[in-house]
């Protein structure tokens, strides 16, 4: 199967109705750069937070919040993106909450238990500064900022979820670990700060994100349809889905893929 095959019915769907392409976005990068940077992520806390969920949930999570952070993204901004980075971050977010929540330090003695409470600390700080590195270097931000609230917002229900030691038991035993709830009250204060930033941030400094993959979404369209609008009349628009007046055939006129 060739790569123009491969494009056409998986990566940007102008065959499949509806198009899934905010789906399949998620597996998808501009660069090689971008794909590597999102595989350390998943090593650094994919790999931590696999230790103490099951398996259902944590594929739940990355999905769930990497589709949220996509539809976000759509909605907020015109520009085309792909990637994962919504849906580590939503990990990230996630780790924090349910980790500093459900286990108990055994001491300082054991250096791999020090380096994941430090990454659960450090989780909604990472979040923020992508967020500030995204109004720097004009990224897609929404996304990221998007996936790592959601991830955040899940950890807690998942946390609250738990028989054995939920986040309200947690508050309540704050005599019995008050450590660990000092922990858990920082990070929900770090991400009240990321939420008033990004509430704060001036509309001309908002993220956004002109895409890699914008010359090859104009060869796409130009190779496999004629642009058109709702009303059939032509234009050289390329982020975005129009339909033939009949409403039965999709023409690929705007493509929109989702977060980066």
């Amino acid at each position: 199967m060739g790569i123009e095959t491969f494009e056409f019915w998986f990566l940007f769907t102008p065959g499949i109705e509806p198009t899934p392409a905010w789906i399949l976005s998620l597996f998808a990068h501009g660069t090689v750069r971008h794909l590597g940077v999102n595989i350390v992520g998943i090593l650094v806390y994919g790999l931590v937070l696999e230790r103490y969920v099951a398996r259902k949930t944590y594929l739940g999570v990355y999905i769930s919040t990497g589709l949220l952070a996509g539809l976000i993204h759509i909605n907020l901004t015109d520009n085309s993106g792909a990637g994962a980075s919504g849906a580590i971050m939503g990990i990230i977010g996630f780790y924090s909450i349910v980790y500093l929540a459900l286990y108990r330090p055994n001491g300082w003695n054991d250096p791999l238990e020090n380096v994941r409470y430090v990454l659960a600390i450090l989780g909604p700080l990472v979040i923020g500064a992508q967020y500030a590195v995204d109004i720097y270097i004009n990224n897609g931000g929404y996304a990221h900022v998007a996936g790592g609230i959601i991830g955040i917002l899940l950890g807690l229900v998942y946390a609250r979820s738990q028989v054995e030691s939920s986040v309200s038991r947690t508050i309540e035993s704050a005599r019995e670990s008050p450590f660990r709830t000092a922990l858990l009250v920082l990070v929900l204060a770090e991400t009240a700060v990321i939420v008033y930033l990004l509430i704060a941030t001036p509309e001309n400094q908002q993220p956004q994100r002109q895409s890699r993959l914008e010359p090859r979404l104009s060869w796409f369209s130009s190779r496999f349809g004629t642009q058109t609008t709702r009303d059939g009349a032509p234009t050289s628009s390329d982020v975005n889905w129009s339909w033939r007046p009949n409403g039965t055939t999709p023409i690929p006129s705007r493509f929109v893929l989702t977060s980066g």
